[in-house]
């Protein structure tokens, strides 16, 4: 087992355990429930409402945007249309092979591969939504190649402020100060909800086709960060204060594990009605 398997799993016992289904009085309902609104979540949010999917999204802070909000707002993608004025020949061969490397191979290959035949789409998505990049694409420390598209707007705004458009446009429902604190499963382990806080007042949000667990990482929670490498201990964090693990604690509790990649709907197409699945 890898040292951070093992820590997951440990830190993991003091979050809360899944709640199971059985006569529980659900406030909310849709298709979909977006967990995280961050670029990831509302992108997703935005994408699961053009599916023509009921839609739910929550986010824990008062604002939207998450650590997106505060990034340096890059976007790297094979890019002909950029790329070949300046002189650059590129592959999705070769950026696959970068994020391969760079990432010291320890990524899963399917995944990487995945991200890197649908950003060329993802881009051309966001510019639909009125994302203007510059002309000019260029090396990042960590890309070690010139394919990295800048937004006209600093940092992640440009994404935040596009994508909460539309979902104002689409009338998705979204709760801010709103956090989920526990995953909820069938008596077949799928995952069907949350259970969720808001001002003291806790309630369950039922999802019928899928939840999105979009809720980041956790760069804020400094106890994690110390706990997977010791040398960070006592640094401060420039991370969202959202950024705490609870939904990666949660869902490793239960075993949770995702859907086959080829029911990820990037296209225009059905919802899958799988949803998160357990092992």
């Amino acid at each position: 087992m890898f040292r951070r398997d093992f820590l997951l799993t440990t830190l993991a016992v003091s979050a809360p355990a899944a709640a199971f289904a059985q006569d529980i009085n659900w406030r909310l309902s849709c298709d979909v429930l977006v967990v995280g609104a961050g670029g990831a979540g509302l992108a997703a949010a935005v994408r699961a409402s053009e599916l023509d999917a009921e839609v739910i999204l929550i986010e824990q802070n008062v604002h939207l945007g998450g650590n997106t909000l505060i990034s340096g707002g890059f976007l790297g993608v094979v890019d002909p249309i950029r790329q070949a004025p300046l002189g650059i020949t590129d592959s999705e061969e070769r950026h696959f092979q970068d994020i391969w490397n760079n990432g010291d191979k320890i990524a899963d290959p399917t995944l990487v591969r995945k991200l890197v035949h649908e950003a060329p789409r993802m881009l051309s998505w966001l510019e639909a939504k009125s994302v203007k990049f510059q002309d000019e694409v260029i090396e990042i420390y960590g890309s070690h190649f010139p394919r990295c598209h800048k937004p006209i707007f600093p940092n992640g705004t440009a994404y935040v402020r596009a994508l909460t458009g539309a979902l104002m446009q689409r009338k998705v429902n979204v709760l801010t100060e709103t956090k989920a604190i526990e995953l909820v499963q069938d008596d077949n382990g799928r995952v069907i909800g949350i259970k969720a806080t808001s001002k003291q007042d806790e309630f369950f949000i039922r999802a019928r086709k899928g939840v999105i667990l979009a809720a980041g990482g956790f760069g804020a929670n400094l106890k994690t960060v110390a706990a997977f490498d010791p040398r960070l201990k006592g640094l401060p964090s420039n991370c969202s204060s959202g950024s705490t693990g609870d939904m990666l604690f949660a869902a490793r509790r239960i075993g949770a594990s995702v859907v086959d990649l080829n029911e990820i709907q990037c296209l225009p197409g059905p919802i899958s009605n799988k949803g998160i699945r357990v092992r």
